[in-house]
């Protein structure tokens, strides 16, 4: 009895203890960065609610924010939240005395989100340092050393500063290899990644030898050879050191053993579907023990099953030794219950609203779970130009064994640019550009643009284009507005410039984008225009247009085309356009007909280092004519310069062209006959632009390369036939944006009347 009543007491007490007051006001101090409702909103307090466990309370905030030290105390019920925050990154600053750039350096910060105006996290430092040392090593240098110092200012806020030195090492003046029988010796070089010093040497640092890179390469070589079923190949590495030179020869002595096989398959828990796709891929009975083959299956088998709801399936490989050199392979799938996607909860997106961001995905809330929709869905996302990360985590339900949610966390970028730029060319004279761009305008996901382009021969383009990711017509569409003035003059020969003719038009477009594939659109929409032509002296093509269709006139442009993309990690990344435009005889219009593609591809061809030799190749095609077969509408001509690139070529001056003979005065009251050459383009073209993209010392600020340009196109006019041109290019990364500039050293004109150009810049970074 006794013990049952001081249990009672006992238990009054610690209920007394544990009950909490009732909170009348919050307090915070010791915080300059972090903004109090945010401290006020982690701690978990509200005036008027009963306080919380302080230690619970100081383990929220503790949680949730970037802070040092937290306590609480209370007095008469005011809860005082003290804090002492982290020390504040406000510069971060890089000496290099050699082994790596400063670019690479900056670029390793910004991957491991180690920026000005975060908190400093001591850890992330560290990882930093190993990062930039481990690379420096495998660039071939020795005594790396990584040291950063902690400079802290007044007012809780610090200035890092990294400090790498190191000494130039070896470089790898030969390779062999000794005793290989399934690979060539070319094609071992390639799989250890190691090369000799040779021309781009000095731009890509890939044939500096360190132990750290022959280590990798010894194990590159023996991953391929257990993907081909080679499971006790040995790899011996001799190295012969040239101190004189710095050099080094490597001999890689290769036993390949025999090869492992499959002696027995079996599938267990797996559908005749599965199974089937499994021995497409080369897995069977006698066929190589194949580690790259059976990871590939392991992935497709947990797929298949993944695309059909059952998230948490497993899939279990077991192999057993039947004999030597024999294996027996087992595939067994520990499937899991169908389930579906109970909720989608998108984070991070402080500007951009949620509708935008769902309509990228192929999966919603209800449907059955399927991996590879969602892998496609993030891929969507991260694709977009205001989102600079994409994170997806699936939570199953508790308690609900056949529900997941998915958690999307995004991190939106700047979405916004204005720039101003001013150009020189010869023909135009200076041409002064303004553009504004918001890919993310006011978080709708809609891209608005503006662009206001003047030249001082007159010329100018006012253009405003509107990009909906979600159509008003259809959700799962997207569409694009567009509005247009142009004010042009002719393109001729003119010494004295003056203005044979002028054509302005006012332009309106609309245009439907269908989603027929993955990466595929079918697009369809109208762009009428309403022309007239000024100033047009006789004999002009202008003059002879005006005589039959009068200074007046209107297109309506019924436009239809598809637009896909394909990427693939061995073939590359790929993007397609195929427009087809026809203006209708309706309501008194010119009518005529363009067809015109557009293919380009990005393919790596080989890497140095941590940069690839990308080839860049883009080949254009159009055709058209009016509603007879003859020949396109003056300004609807294709032209070198705008429809088509021909570097080394002035592309005001060059054919095929017009020529014409009128009267004028020679500047001395004489009137004389004068022949004028104007450039107007063909009605057919085809063009290719071959681009092969370098290694570069410093990747973020330039990109050297090669090109070669031919471009064959066909008119009534004089001046039909192939052209070409070679020579060096680059790109380079400015304020205003990417810029790629080209000297050209070979050309081939057609004719007298082609102008050379042998430098050529583009301002907008595209071909």
């Amino acid at each position: 009895m006794f013990f049952s009543y001081v249990t009672f007491l006992t238990f009054i007490f610690a209920a007394t203890l544990a009950y909490a007051e009732t909170v009348n006001g919050i307090k915070v101090i010791g915080n300059h960065f972090i903004d109090t409702k945010k401290v006020i909103d982690a701690s978990g307090l509200k005036v008027g609610e009963s306080m919380d466990n302080a230690a619970v309370v100081i383990g929220q905030l503790n949680d949730q924010l970037d802070i040092e030290t937290a306590s609480i105390s209370t007095k008469d019920g005011v809860v005082l939240i003290e804090i002492k925050e982290l020390p504040r990154i406000t510069k971060i600053q890089v000496n290099v005395s050699s082994g790596i750039s400063k670019d690479i350096v900056k670029r390793i910060l910004k991957e491991q989100e180690l920026q000005p105006n975060q908190a400093i996290d001591y850890a992330k430092v560290q990882r930093v340092v190993d990062i930039l040392t481990g690379y420096i090593e495998r660039q071939g240098y020795i005594d790396v050393g990584v040291s950063v110092d902690y400079n802290v200012l007044a007012n809780n806020q610090i200035v890092l500063t990294f400090d790498i030195a190191s000494h130039q090492g070896y470089t790898i003046r030969g390779i062999h290899f000794n005793g290989q029988q399934t690979y060539t010796a070319r094609q071992l070089q390639q799989i250890c990644g190691l090369a000799i010093t040779g021309l781009l040497s000095p731009l890509t640092g890939d044939d500096y030898y360190s132990s750290s890179r022959l280590q990798v390469a010894v194990e590159n070589i023996k991953e391929a050879y257990a993907n081909k079923g080679f499971y006790a190949v040995q790899i011996t590495p001799n190295i012969t050191k040239f101190d004189d030179s710095k050099q080094v020869q490597i001999f890689f002595e290769i036993q390949e053993g025999d090869v492992s096989r499959i002696h027995q398959l079996d599938f267990k828990n797996l559908g005749a579907e599965v199974v089937e796709k499994v021995k497409a891929l080369g897995l069977e009975t006698g066929a190589p023990f194949s580690r790259l083959l059976i990871k590939e299956a392991e992935k497709l088998i947990e797929q298949s099953y993944k695309n059909d709801g059952r998230y948490a399936s497993e899939v279990e490989v077991k192999a057993h030794s039947w004999q030597k050199n024999q294996v027996n392979l087992t595939f067994e799938v520990r499937q899991a219950p169908r389930v579906n996607v109970r909720f989608i909860q998108i984070e991070g997106n402080r500007k951009t609203e949620d509708q935008i961001l769902r309509h990228y995905f192929d999966v919603v809330e209800g449907d059955l779970y399927s991996q590879s929709k969602l892998d496609r869905s993030i891929e969507k996302l991260k694709a977009l130009a205001f989102l600079e990360k994409v994170d997806c985590e699936v939570k199953p339900v508790k308690g609900k064994a056949d529900q997941v949610d998915l958690r999307i966390k995004v991190k939106e970028s700047s979405s916004s640019t204005i720039s101003l730029k001013g150009s020189y060319d010869k023909f135009q004279g200076p041409v002064f550009t303004l553009q504004y761009t918001d890919k993310n305008f006011l978080g709708t996901g809609n891209l608005f643009d503006v662009n206001l382009e003047k030249a001082s021969n007159g010329r100018q383009s006012y253009h405003l284009n509107w990009l909906n990711p979600v159509s008003i017509i259809n959700p799962r569409w997207s569409e694009s507005v567009s509005l247009g003035y142009d004010s042009v003059f002719s393109q001729t020969d003119d010494i004295w410039k003056m203005r044979r003719y002028q054509t302005t038009s006012f332009s309106f477009g609309f245009s439907e984008f269908i989603p027929v594939g993955n990466n595929l659109n079918f697009i369809l929409g109208i762009q009428p225009a309403f022309r007239s032509i000024g100033n047009a002296q006789l004999g002009s093509i202008a003059y002879l247009f005006e005589q039959q269709y009068g200074k007046s006139f209107k297109t309506l442009g019924l436009k239809t085309g598809f637009r896909g993309q394909y990427y693939d990690s061995v073939f590359g990344n790929w993007s397609a356009d195929l427009s087809l435009v026809h203006s209708p005889k309706w309501l008194q219009a010119v009518s005529y007909t363009k067809l015109s593609s557009r293919v380009e591809g990005q393919v790596k061809l080989i890497s140095y280092g941590d940069q690839d030799v990308i080839l860049n190749p883009i080949f254009k095609f159009g055709y058209g004519a009016n509603d007879q077969g003859g020949a396109l509408p003056y300004f609807e001509k294709f032209k070198i310069g705008s429809d088509v690139i021909l570097r080394g070529f002035d592309s005001f001056k060059v054919g095929p062209y017009y020529e014409y003979t009128t009267l004028e005065n020679d500047g001395f009251g004489n009137m004389v006959n004068k022949t004028i050459i104007d450039y107007l383009g063909g009605t057919q073209f085809a063009g290719l632009n071959l681009n092969l993209w370098l290694p570069s010392p410093s990747p973020e600020a330039m990109i050297p390369g090669l090109f070669a340009d031919v471009v064959s196109m066909r008119s009534e006019f004089k001046g039909t036939g192939l052209r070409s041109s070679a020579g060096l290019a680059m790109k380079i990364n400015t304020p205003m944006g990417i810029v790629q500039v080209a000297y050209a050293l070979s050309m081939n004109p057609v004719g007298d009347q082609d102008q050379l150009d042998r430098f050529w810049i583009s301002m907008s970074g595209s071909l």
